[in-house]
């Protein structure tokens, strides 16, 4: 029988980031979602890597905590019961970390893995999405040549790349991207490639800085490639199998990983109600003492529960087969997103007026939560990866 029990050093992690996240990530990222002209708060992220945290599943040889993959799971819940934004940001800087520990090259490991655990704060991005391709790109370009627009075109001994990436988490933040191109504009998946380029590479420009509706503290920007020159050493893997390692490595782990940030999200929407609810007295009596009122709770609390136990299996599942169940990832996903959509949506209903109005809490994670239903494949797309369209 399969027990999710965490291990001493997992409860450990929850501990001790739980208390980390309430005393500096949440008041800290409350005031960014708050500021209209707010920069990106690097102090944050300096932070968590002070204390390890960019670093919890790198292996100790290459500077890191060496946890279990499976710990990533517990951490990105805490991170986003502290703040979505955050959470989603150090979440694309452990994303890349696995796919470089996948791939299992050791120059590449040496190269990149301490530099993305380092005590500096030190982020990494990931680009695939362009202009005119979102949640369909990867699968479109199976069929449809000329859909993928950013090319890697190897001159000589160096790798030369050129096109537009949209909606790039950590844009212009990040030290490291793994770039998703095409050999060929008219060629199909055979061409595609994934490539490692520097964030300060010449060529390499930042375009728009999004202004979200909801986690805010993380930044998002569309990033321009201009004749940006990376030595062929940069390949990831093979040539031919860029559609490949999106879908079979980066994915399966990504979802479940979303699906733990909305479990996330919507823990801290009903600790807020619930909150609420005890204090709030309407008609001689607390409102939870109102069988409507604790009945939207306890759904709450049920369903909370079930995004996490799925979300955990899912995860669990593709470390045990290396991205092999990617139909469960994208199940976590879908369902723990759509379920964080209710608990906020109702977490604001408990609240009523007050619920509405940005000086409570779960008006931002209300708008959080939409999110984990857009990124990393649209739910409509991973609904149809579930039942194996492709």
């Amino acid at each position: 029988m399969i027990d999710f029990s965490l291990t001493e050093e997992e409860r450990i992690i929850r501990t001790e980031l739980r208390k980390f996240c309430a005393s500096e990530v949440r008041p800290r990222a409350l005031a960014v979602d708050r500021d209209p002209d707010h920069d990106f708060d690097w102090e944050i992220i300096k932070r968590l890597a002070e204390h390890g945290y960019l670093g919890l599943i790198v292996p100790e040889a290459y500077g890191g905590s060496g946890a279990s993959l499976f710990s990533l799971g517990v951490a990105i819940e805490e991170l986003a019961y502290a703040d979505a934004g955050i959470a989603t940001t150090v979440g694309v800087t452990w994303g890349l970390q696995i796919m470089i520990m996948l791939e299992g090259n050791p120059a590449h490991m040496e190269q990149y893995l301490p530099l993305l655990c380092s005590k500096d704060g030190n982020l990494g991005g990931m680009a695939s999405t362009e202009p005119g391709g979102g949640s369909d790109q990867l699968s479109a370009c199976r069929f449809r040549p000329g859909y993928t627009q950013t090319t890697a075109v190897l001159v000589g001994d160096e790798y030369v790349i050129n096109g537009t990436k949209q909606f790039t988490s950590n844009g212009g933040l990040a030290k490291l991207y793994l770039v998703f191109a095409t050999r060929d504009r008219k060629a199909g998946k055979e061409a595609t490639l994934q490539i490692y380029v520097p964030g300060d590479a010449p060529g390499l420009s930042i375009g728009r800085t999004e202004d979200k509706m909801g986690q805010r503290a993380g930044q998002t920007t569309s990033l321009i490639f201009e004749d940006v020159r990376v030595p062929i050493e940069n390949l990831y893997g093979e040539v031919g199998l860029g559609i490949e390692y999106n879908e079979g490595r980066l994915m399966p782990l990504s979802r479940g990983a979303i699906g733990l940030i909305a479990v996330g999200i919507a823990r801290a929407a009903y600790d807020e109600a619930l909150k609420y609810a005890k204090q709030r007295v309407q008609g001689g009596k607390p409102i939870i003492e109102h069988q409507a009122v604790a009945m939207m709770l306890a759904d709450m609390a049920m369903n909370i529960e079930a995004g996490r136990r799925l979300g955990h299996y899912a995860l669990w599942k593709n470390i045990q087969t290396t991205g092999g169940a990617s139909d469960l990832a994208s199940m976590a996903k879908v369902f723990c997103s759509d379920m964080a959509m209710k608990v906020t949506t109702d977490a604001v209903q408990v609240l009523g007026g007050y619920g509405y109005m940005k000086e409570y809490l779960v008006e931002k994670l209300m708008r959080d939560a939409k999110l984990t239903q857009i990124y990393e494949g649209a739910n409509q797309i991973c609904r149809l990866d579930v039942m194996g369209w492709k």
